[in-house]
């Protein structure tokens, strides 16, 4: 009898293992909408997670607006009004300098992703303990940018930022004292393609991580790193790594990593996130080409409380720059996917 029941034992651990196993496997993973827009030709850009886990939003198109997700992981997630900021069309990448402080980059537009010259400004805005905004300011300019997309805080300054400028293929070091502006990153692997395409994008996204600028380039469908100082320039004789590169995307958009370090990729035009484990591995975790789930998905970052640790928040454009079978768009949405069967 004993030896029976500790055959029954050792068979229920082996198939509780066996199909947790086949649970972290069972990819793509479902996408789950909180919020989303009315209008149609929306385009949410970036996204920030507070340390209290609510989401900062910027709209892209056709305003220049930031929300506020408030408690993304509840049953009744509420999409709140921020923000509209002057003396632009659109807005780039959010991120905090101070805690409660935020710098956001913007531009002026002409058409569609077709920004104006000399128009690109950073402006900073601080939120109060009621979640409004407080104040909002132009805190430089940048007039030689092409478009400012992703940024990020300079490593050893809450003062330096660095930006993404897509179109030209450079990082920007922008001094939020004095307003000033350089470039302090031209490498190979942050240009785009095709200079002159209509789709051309390069660097795109933005992290600093364990001394290193991380960075997606749109074109290439990768994301490489450059050792820095604390400046924000390359450290002395650093040379750009390649991280990955996915060979079955068309593109790539913004990045982020999770908890335990792995990489999550947005693709935009193939409405896709990919994840890119510390082991190496390559995974779709969620989304497809003809799937509205995650159509024009642009950004991703995760939760920072004990509710959603593991779940994947994702900005969206609705398809609007590569429609669903050529036709189909939707307005802009807030997406969430849970990851904890594979985020170990």
């Amino acid at each position: 009898m004993l030896a029976i029941s500790l055959y029954g034992m050792l068979l229920a651990i082996f198939l509780d293992s066996a199909l947790g196993q086949n649970a972290t496997i069972a990819l793509p993973l479902p996408t789950k909408t909180l919020v989303q827009l009315d209008t149609q030709g929306t385009v949410f850009e970036n996204l920030l997670v507070r340390q209290n886990g609510d989401i900062i939003i910027t709209s892209l198109h056709p305003q220049p607006i930031a929300y506020l997700l408030k408690a993304p992981w509840s049953s009744d997630p509420k999409l709140l009004f921020l923000h509209r900021f002057e003396e632009v069309d659109g807005l780039g990448g959010v991120v905090e300098i101070r805690p409660g402080t935020y710098v956001v980059a913007g531009t002026k537009w002409e058409g569609l992703a077709a920004p104006v010259a000399n128009a690109t400004v950073v402006q900073e805005f601080a939120l109060d303990e009621n979640d409004s905004v407080s104040s909002a300011r132009i805190i430089a300019r940048v007039p030689e940018a092409g478009f400012l997309n992703g940024v990020v805080v300079a490593p050893g300054s809450a003062n330096l930022v660095l930006g993404a400028d897509s179109l030209q293929g450079v990082v920007w070091r922008i001094d939020l004292t004095t307003g000033d502006s350089e470039i302090s990153i031209d490498v190979a692997e942050m240009k785009p393609l095709d200079p002159h395409g209509v789709l051309r994008a390069g660097v795109n996204g933005l992290k600093v991580r364990n001394g290193h600028l991380y960075w997606s380039n749109s074109n290439l469908a990768g994301v490489y790193r450059i050792k820095t100082d604390d400046n924000g320039y390359p450290a002395m004789g650093a040379a750009t790594e390649q991280v990955f590169r996915l060979c079955d995307a068309s593109g790539v958009d913004d990045f982020n990593f999770d908890h335990e370090g792995n990489i999550y990729i947005t693709t935009h035009i193939d409405n896709t996130l990919y994840r890119f484990g510390e082991d190496g591995s390559t995974q779709l975790v969620a989304g497809a080409l003809t799937d509205l789930g995650l159509a024009g998905d642009s950004a991703v970052a995760f939760g920072r409380t004990s509710f959603d640790e593991h779940v994947a928040y994702i900005t969206t454009a609705g398809g609007i720059f590569s429609p669903i079978n050529g036709t189909i768009t939707e307005p802009a949405k807030i997406v969430s996917v849970d990851t904890s069967g594979i985020a170990q």
